[in-house]
């Protein structure tokens, strides 16, 4: 980093607090472009349409950052302003779930299953090992449209 920025590498130290601050940094800065990114996705939508919105913003996100998607995920332990970060990040797909109707542990548990299904299905994308014989986009967009079958009210 040093070198691309043309410093010695001692003068990263007066900006960082060494190579856990740095990631810190990277993390919160990624959180927070990627809470915007989600909560721009879903501007006067609701249900299934905001669900794919939000789907298509994480799907965008980690295919142009890479990088910067997987420092999204750390622990904030007791680092408050990354914790708040995460909240506000999550807002839009908490936004998103209570749109179908559910609130409360129904909304906490939604929430977890489509997080982590988006995220492992990313992660797994991102590392190549989706190699079957059918369009990986079109397999996420499934799973989605899967957790939006689920989420809707009975009719």
């Amino acid at each position: 980093l040093a070198s691309r920025l043309k410093i010695r590498s001692q003068s990263l130290y007066a900006h960082v607090d060494g190579l856990d601050g740095l990631l810190r940094d990277l993390a919160l800065d990624s959180v927070r472009t990627l809470g915007d990114e989600l909560r721009s996705s879903v501007i006067r939508r609701s249900g299934r349409g905001a669900l794919e919105a939000i789907a298509d913003a994480y799907w965008a996100f980690a295919r142009a950052h890479p990088g910067r998607y997987a420092a999204t995920i750390r622990d904030p332990g007791d680092d408050d302003e990354l914790r708040e970060a995460n909240l506000r990040a999550a807002e839009a797909l908490c936004r998103v779930l209570e749109s179908f109707g559910l609130a409360g542990a129904d909304e906490v548990h939604a929430h977890r299953a489509v997080w982590s299904g988006i995220h492992g299905f990313l992660t797994l994308e991102h590392a190549g090992v989706l190699r079957r014989p059918a369009s990986v986009r079109e397999s996420y967009r499934r799973m989605i449209g899967i957790y939006a079958d689920a989420f809707a009210p009975p009719s």
